[in-house]
């Protein structure tokens, strides 16, 4: 069950000496066909047993939602989550 009150979680720490991922996009948000550039996101959700992160991903050819995963907050690091993007997208 959701919880109603509002929280924030500030994620992004921009204080920082590291370098950016490269643009591949380049602002092109309207691919010419499908599966081609997907764009993804990650929110997270307050409920009655502790927090949950929703992750979405979207074509933005079709603009519709090509995956949608929700995830315990106990899945940490950039190995984890290669897996489970590997195993949920195939």
């Amino acid at each position: 069950k959701a919880k109603g009150k509002k929280r924030f979680v500030h994620t992004t720490d921009s204080n920082h000496k590291l370098g950016f991922a490269p643009d591949l996009v380049q602002r092109n948000f309207t691919p010419a066909e499908p599966n081609r550039v997907w764009s993804s996101d990650i929110t997270y959700i307050a409920t009655d047993e502790g927090w949950l992160f929703l992750a979405v991903v979207l074509d933005l050819f079709s603009k519709r939602v090509v995956a949608c995963l929700p995830l315990r907050p106990q899945i940490h690091g950039k190995r984890k989550w290669r897996k489970v993007w590997r195993i949920w997208l195939g």
